[in-house]
């Protein structure tokens, strides 16, 4: 679950944010929408926990999360393999000490009892995190957006454009499957092949799932409900983007009609105000109306 009661934020003079409040529930896909520079990035960040708000609360509940940022972030000197085996920090751990006691039986150093007996408490460790099936996750990912495998593996991160190292950076979040996620401009650098494969593992993703992207299109195969950040607060829609438009359109239209209705009156009432202001005997009418 991702929330945010009141949420408060200000980079200088500036008023990024001056009271969102949503909750988005468990297994909810939602856009969160609105003009460059309104504060999207940052909100997600809030949510993150990688900004304070300056007042009110945000985040999230109920699991892990995962955040693709707009900076890859990754380790230019690891392989592709070894940076996507970062999501899971407690499965390589393990793999890691079944590596050593493995070379120190084959060496013979230390107590082979022992060795083997944790051998075996770490082999079962090891299939409670799911560590056998980890690689195939991976490759799954990795081909879905458009790697080549098995030879993009053993390339160096580095060895890879600016554009490939964020698809580096997505597949670490969707290899994961944390119970939270948190995308920011996730399609930027894909061809419509890998869009249409993100789109498809979005709509069955079992977490919640908030992501920043200007492609409507992409947001109708994937989004229920759609967030507007506007003027520091936030307008919630249900239903995919093309719904979000037409809704919103209706409620613009709606306040226009009302502004319209508003200003007529309001020139009824200084109509009234003007005829009757010198009359003495009108002067407590007058002043109801002014």
């Amino acid at each position: 679950m991702l929330y945010a009661d009141n949420a408060m934020k200000s980079f200088g003079p500036v008023d990024v944010l001056t009271g969102v409040t949503f909750i988005i529930g468990d297994g909810e896909r939602t856009a969160l929408v609105g003009p460059n520079g309104g504060g999207k990035s940052t909100l997600l960040r809030i949510l993150a926990g990688d900004y304070p708000t300056d007042g009110g609360t945000a985040g999230h509940r109920g699991g892990a999360l995962g955040f693709l940022r707009q900076e890859a972030g990754l380790n230019d000197d690891r392989t592709l393999l070894a940076e996507l085996w970062e999501a899971f920090p407690e499965a390589r751990e393990v793999e890691l000490r079944l590596e050593e006691i493995a070379h120190a039986i084959e060496q013979g150093d230390g107590d082979i009892e022992t060795l083997i007996e944790d051998q075996a408490k770490l082999f079962e460790q090891f299939e409670a995190l799911d560590g056998y099936r980890i690689e195939s996750r991976i490759g799954r990912v990795l081909s879905g957006l458009g790697f080549t495998l098995p030879d993009d593996q053993f390339r160096a991160c580095g060895d890879f454009s600016g554009g490939w190292q964020m698809r580096i950076a997505l597949a670490k979040v969707l290899v994961r499957r944390p119970e939270n996620v948190l995308l920011d401009e996730p399609t930027n650098h894909l061809d419509v092949a890998t869009k249409a494969w993100l789109s498809a593992e979005l709509k069955d993703y079992p977490g919640t799932v908030l992501l920043v992207t200007h492609d409507g299109e992409f947001l109708d195969q994937v989004v229920n409900r759609v967030l507007d950040l506007r003027d520091g607060g936030v307008e919630s829609y249900a239903g995919d983007y093309s719904e979000y438009q037409r809704q919103k359109a209706d409620r613009l239209q709606a306040q226009d009609r009302a502004a319209s209705r508003q200003g007529r009156e309001i020139a009824k009432q200084e109509k009234f105000i003007e005829r009757f202001r010198a009359k003495a005997t009108k002067t407590t009418v007058v002043q109801s109306r002014e």
